[in-house]
């Protein structure tokens, strides 16, 4: 890259692979990618440092970089990014959005206890054994206001996040209610994750937050999710059978089935930003709620679930 570039493109990011130890000078912001480098990624003086032998880790870094190159004169970039060392208890009923949260939450350095519903989260959880509990809201046999409630009964500082699809005012209105300290609208990103986790919690050891400016983190939520071979083995076997009991429900003219199916698809969707997808997938299950299955509407699944074998099969 020449000076002039340099000087026209002051935000470009240099991912410097195995570096050999003589590098040339570099006004922006760099990645240092080495073999036993950071994982997850840790800023130093000389960039942020990385394992260049993991794709996610690199994956972080990359958009770690974009947040400071993208805020200069806002964000003042962490001098190291402390493992947090917190005990998580997970409620969520999607075993793509669970999978994906343990990994963030496991790359931020937390252990983690999942559970798929309300009930089985209730009965993990024991007097000051976790940290913190993160909990869909829309869940099957107990949902997570109803969690939420039952917790707060049961320990009223206990830091409790909600997690939904839904971004209206009313949504977060109805966590509170409840007793939730916050809520976090899926897809979930690393940056305001590891934020709401120091906020909430008590860290033992004070570790700065990767994002000062607030705003900058509800707009970061287009971050990459990279899915490891063993998610992408899951996120494709489930997705493949949410399809066939959409079919299925479909064909019996069930549209609440129908309108289930797609929340949870649209989520799993969301959480590996199939962006586009997903919102197509939430838009006919709202259409759907309430009503019948009308043969215009089953032709608007069909079509849409036709797009989703479409990409699982790209991705196998």
């Amino acid at each position: 890259m020449n000076a002039d570039t340099k000087q026209t493109q002051p935000s470009a990011l240099l991912v410097d692979m195995l570096p050999s130890g003589n590098e040339l000078p570099w006004p922006g912001p760099r990645i240092i990618a080495t073999t036993g480098g950071r994982n997850p990624p840790e800023y130093s003086a000389n960039g942020w440092e990385v394992d260049a032998h993991d794709i996610r880790a690199i994956a972080w870094a990359v958009s770690f970089a974009h947040q400071g190159a993208s805020a200069q004169n806002h964000l003042p970039l962490p001098e190291k990014t402390r493992h947090l060392d917190l005990h998580i208890l997970v409620a969520e009923d999607n075993p793509i959005n669970s999978a994906i949260i343990k990994e963030q939450l496991e790359a931020l350095g937390c252990s983690v206890v999942v559970a798929a519903n309300g009930e089985q989260a209730l009965a993990q959880w024991l007097p000051g054994l976790f940290d913190l509990v993160l909990t869909d809201v829309n869940m099957p046999i107990m949902n997570g206001y109803e969690l939420a409630k039952a917790l707060r009964q049961r320990d009223a500082d206990l830091p409790i996040i909600g997690v939904t699809a839904n971004a209206l005012r009313e949504e977060g209105e109805r966590c509170a209610a409840v007793g939730m300290n916050a809520w976090l609208v899926k897809p979930l990103n690393l940056h305001t994750l590891r934020a709401q986790l120091l906020k909430h919690c008590k860290i033992a050891v004070p570790a700065p937050a990767i994002i000062a400016d607030e705003s900058l983190a509800t707009e970061s939520a287009a971050d990459q999710v990279q899915l490891s071979p063993k998610m992408r083995e899951l996120f494709i076997s489930t997705l493949q059978q949410d399809r066939q009991t959409t079919l299925a429900a479909l064909d019996s003219g069930d549209a609440s089935a129908v309108a289930r199916q797609l929340h949870s698809m649209a989520g799993a969707l969301g959480a590996v930003q199939a962006g586009a997808l997903a919102v197509a997938f939430t838009e006919l299950e709202c259409r759907l709620m309430g009503l019948t299955v009308t043969p215009a509407l089953a032709l608007e699944v069909r079509q849409k679930l036709e797009r989703l074998t479409a990409l699982l099969d790209a991705l196998e």
